[in-house]
């Protein structure tokens, strides 16, 4: 069934986290019971702050409601909405097809692209992937190797959306194949086994 994610919620011991929702249902829609997965977000922001783009890029995840779930930049926005960055050209980040600039706390200047889930994706958690790069590391790599400023923006998107893939991957595959799984099963499907790593995993979507 559709997945939903929970509220941010504070744990014992002080992370955060948010829990994903999944109804089962069998082949004729009736449901069979619902199937909860732990994510923790401070993990999350972790395992994303390892993702490196350029010397000083970051990436900040938002769920489909504008809540941030991953900023290594600025961990403390971590469950803020995304309005609160104070961007204007985030206010509608669902709607943003295209690289644009913006001058951030720090004084630099940095190019931001936003890669949003493609509307036929069924199985891609709907989540929006915003990478941020310093303007001054694309311009000091384009001397170096004589490109020039029209290609800056064919650059951010190609580097953002191979950054992304790969954060993306991550999250999604143990999601997606824990539910097939739990789709086989409702429809009565028990010859199929789960991969023993998804049943064991302890990383950022799974304690």
């Amino acid at each position: 069934g559709e997945q939903v994610f929970t509220e941010v919620y504070v744990s014992s011991n002080g992370s955060q986290n948010i829990i994903s929702v999944a109804s089962i249902l069998d082949a004729e829609g009736n449901l069979m019971g619902v199937f909860t997965m732990n994510i923790n977000l401070d993990k999350l922001t972790e395992m994303v702050s390892r993702t490196h783009i350029g010397k000083n890029g970051f990436v900040v995840l938002v769920d489909a409601n504008g809540r941030i779930l991953s900023d290594s930049h600025s961990p403390d926005m971590v469950s803020h909405n995304v309005t609160e960055l104070g961007i204007d050209e985030l206010s509608a980040y669902r709607e943003q097809t295209s690289a644009f600039d913006v001058r951030l706390a720090d004084g630099e200047v940095y190019a931001v692209s936003v890669k949003n889930p493609d509307e036929k994706g069924t199985e891609k958690i709907d989540w929006s992937y915003i990478t941020f790069v310093k303007r001054s590391e694309f311009r000091d790599s384009a001397m170096r190797i004589g490109y020039i400023l029209a290609f800056f923006s064919l650059l951010i998107a190609a580097v953002s959306t191979l950054i992304i893939i790969a954060i993306s991957n991550k999250i999604s595959r143990p999601v997606s194949a824990i539910s097939r799984h739990l789709k086989k099963l409702g429809r009565g499907d028990f010859s199929q086994t789960l991969d023993e790593k998804y049943l064991k995993f302890e990383d950022e979507v799974g304690e």
